[in-house]
């Protein structure tokens, strides 16, 4: 996580347009949960959007899709991690 807060605070620091566009994909596709939690986004300030641990997790999430190359090493690197982990799972499911 902090390595990602590391990239996406470089990758935003000089553009403002990148956070915008996450947060306006999150508004298009979680409208279900907006509704659900009776909110209605486009109240919602950007310091809402850092304040609220849920709405900031998908920023960051949308950040990460919208921007993937600036993560990939990242990806590449925790990839065999997780694969290794499930491997793990599934044999002791198994035993």
């Amino acid at each position: 996580n902090a390595r990602v807060n590391t990239v996406i605070r470089e990758i935003t620091a000089n553009n403002n347009d990148i956070t915008e566009q996450a947060v306006e994909a999150v508004k298009a596709e979680n409208q279900t949960y907006f509704q659900l939690k009776e909110i209605d986004p486009s109240v919602l300030t950007l310091e809402d959007y850092r304040r609220d641990p849920i709405l900031r997790m998908l920023v960051i999430g949308q950040i990460q899709k919208q921007n993937f190359e600036h993560f990939e090493a990242i990806e590449n690197e925790i990839r065999p991690k997780i694969k290794a982990l499930e491997k793990k799972i599934s044999q002791m499911k198994h035993s």
